[in-house]
């Protein structure tokens, strides 16, 4: 409690008794349920570096699902190869949320078992599942996930659900940048819909708000094609995008 009223002090005392210390930092971690203090203590552990290791790794296989969860962004923040390969068993982990903080620390580091991870995710039966994917998708660009997120934009159904639920597939896609996102792109901006014209029309203004992240020589069709909609979105983005 004294040392987040006193930090510059508090990493100096750290920083002199050095690793005495550090076996009650962790176990204070542990145990802290405020989670502003949690906070805190985890920057102190990861000040010790490689000292660090040891300790962590001995938790990070801890029953307690939080724990496992810190320790992870613990090794993660500390980036070494050392502690970034005792992350990759964790993508299987049984608790959604230490294995989506193990994917996600994993695609930070650009390590390729995050991508595995991440493609499981996008397979999964559970749509809040996928949903987190796409977002870890969008968030670190990764191109490798690009066919996984095709596929799930070409899936069909007649609700007007499932056409606000390809607009974060439409933005993720926009991010990575990969032109074969295209064709999947040109089939729903032809898409009609008496039923549902609302959601048809917001999806259609997304894709053209992404249009800017695809090389213009692969977008040019669809921006003489948008200069000339009605849609005053569709049109003002074409507008500003054309060359």
């Amino acid at each position: 409690m004294l040392g987040k009223q006193v930090k510059d002090e508090t990493f100096l005392l750290c920083d002199y008794y050095g690793e005495k210390l550090l076996l009650h930092l962790v176990d204070s971690l542990i145990e802290e349920e405020s989670q502003s203090t949690r906070k805190f203590l985890m920057t102190l552990v990861k000040q010790f570096g490689h000292k660090a290791l040891p300790e962590v790794i001995k938790r990070v296989r801890d029953e307690r699902w939080y724990v496992r969860r810190n320790m992870i962004c613990i090794l993660a923040e500390l980036g070494e190869s050392d502690a970034i390969s005792h992350l990759r068993p964790f993508c299987r982990d049984n608790n959604p949320k230490v294995s989506f903080e193990a994917i996600k620390c994993l695609l930070k580091a650009g390590d390729n078992y995050g991508i595995i991870g991440l493609k499981r995710y996008l397979g999964a039966d559970s749509y809040d599942t996928v949903e987190k994917g796409i977002n870890l998708a969008s968030l670190y660009k990764v191109k490798e996930a690009a066919p996984d997120l095709i596929q799930l934009l070409k899936r069909t159904n007649a609700v007007s659900a499932d056409f606000y639920q390809k607009i974060p597939l439409v933005k993720a896609l926009g991010q990575i940048g990969d032109p074969s996102a295209l064709d999947a792109l040109r089939e729903l901006l032809s898409a009609r819909s008496l039923l549902f014209k609302s959601a048809v029309d917001s999806l259609k203004e997304e894709i053209y708000k992404t249009l800017k992240y695809y090389p213009y020589e692969k977008i040019k069709d669809l921006l003489e094609a948008g200069i000339k909609s009605k849609n005053d979105v569709i049109r003002g983005v074409s507008v500003k995008l054309q060359r």
